[in-house]
């Protein structure tokens, strides 16, 4: 009878702590479950860092092949560069200090149940018996546990390894991209200033030629002929001394060349699509007092087949009244009307130049309009090239 009741006050008791550490599982399920939660968005921040990082790869092969684009707003991309960079590094700090408190906060819980667990446990060995069964099933729900932790554990230590992974390949291709855009912003300076000594050289060269100018010259460079270019054509200007230039596509070297002819005795026409550029150029041909020299023309884009292609380029109307143009100047169109959109000048205008005449084409440092210039030479048993690499202009003869 004694043994009974005994027995029975140890499987009362046994039963009140299977309940308590039921109850205890639970809580270390759901504290379980809000630390899986946890690593589920871990996991979803880590994809959007990864995420982040191919853009940033991304910006940073643009900013590679568009670095032109990338000068006019390097400091807006390197301060904004500088802020993402800030903002991942404190994103992988505020991961790894969320991981660390969640793993803290699992294993202390572990642990107080297994303390309690085993001190419960330590109570009851002398129980034999029906209760070895119970406690068998006990001890299994208890090395489940364990597994379970473990395994958690293991979770965050591989999501701790790879966040670590993460940011060193992170560190690493932002530093490699910041240095290849130093780089490349150190070489265009270098090249800007070094750029920017030749053209104030020859501007030198130049000025003397203008010496009685007051009026403000246009200035240089960008759409506009360079330095290096205008002098080219000052000299050729000079050795040939023209009576009749046409010029396709106005603006500073029209006045370059309005100063220099005068002296000639020299006609020059002036021929632009776009009305706009050609009312600047009309005002600023008014401004240097060049009327009597320069008579600017509007003559809209058309469709015009030439070889065989069509193209956009000039209304004949521009070119009524010309005849014996000893001095062809073709900076026009732009290129960004058409593929070898100046190529018909030559074609179309050859009938009107005069003997030895000289064509100058701008721009023939791109590889069109070089292009342009070959085809021209080679279409023509006329046509030679003289002054070749000088500057960006290239130079044919008549002969």
């Amino acid at each position: 009878m004694s043994d009974s009741r005994s027995l029975n006050a140890k499987s009362i008791k046994l039963i009140s702590f299977i309940q308590t550490q039921e109850g205890q599982y639970r809580d270390v399920k759901r504290s379980q479950q809000a630390v899986e939660q946890a690593l589920d968005r871990l996991t979803s921040d880590t994809k959007n860092i990864l995420f982040n990082v191919a853009t940033l790869s991304d910006r940073s092969n643009s900013l590679n092949r568009n670095f032109d684009q990338f000068e006019r707003r390097a400091d807006t991309s390197a301060i904004a560069f500088s802020d993402r960079l800030g903002s991942l590094q404190s994103r992988f700090e505020e991961l790894r200090g969320d991981s660390s408190r969640h793993t803290t906060d699992v294993n202390e819980i572990w642990r107080k149940y297994f303390e309690a667990f085993d001190q419960s446990l330590r109570e009851i060995t002398a129980a034999d018996g029906p209760l070895e069964r119970i406690l068998m099933g006990v001890r299994r729900l208890t090395n489940l546990s364990r597994a379970e932790h473990l395994e958690i554990n293991d979770k965050i230590k591989a999501l701790e390894i790879g966040s670590a992974e993460i940011e060193r390949i992170v560190d690493t291709s932002i530093k490699t991209s910041m240095v290849q855009v130093r780089n490349r912003m150190a070489r265009h300076v270098t090249d800007t200033v070094l750029e920017g000594t030749k053209q104030t050289e020859i501007l030198l060269q130049l000025l003397p030629r203008l010496k009685d100018v007051e009026k403000l010259l246009p200035s240089t460079g960008g759409y506009a002929m360079d330095a290096q270019a205008l002098l080219h054509l000052v000299n050729l200007l000079e050795a040939r001394k023209p009576k009749f230039i046409l010029e396709l596509g106005g603006g500073t070297s029209t006045i370059w060349m309005g100063h220099i002819c005068r002296q000639f005795g020299t006609k020059i026409i002036s021929v632009d699509h776009l009305e706009d550029y050609l009312d600047a150029t009309r005002a600023a041909v008014i401004r240097h007092g060049l009327e009597d020299i320069v008579d600017c023309r509007h003559a809209p884009l058309e469709k015009i087949v030439v070889d065989g292609r069509e193209y956009d380029w000039y209304s004949k109307t521009g070119f009524s009244g010309i005849d014996g143009i000893d001095f062809l100047l073709i900076d026009g169109p732009p290129e960004s009307t058409g593929p070898e959109a100046r190529y018909p000048a030559v074609p179309v205008l050859s009938e009107l130049l005069a003997p030895e005449a000289l064509i100058v084409l701008d721009d023939t440092h791109r590889g069109t309009e070089k292009n342009i210039l070959i085809s021209w030479k080679e279409n023509a048993n006329n046509l030679r090239i003289v002054d070749s690499g000088v500057s960006r202009l290239g130079v044919l003869e008549k002969f």
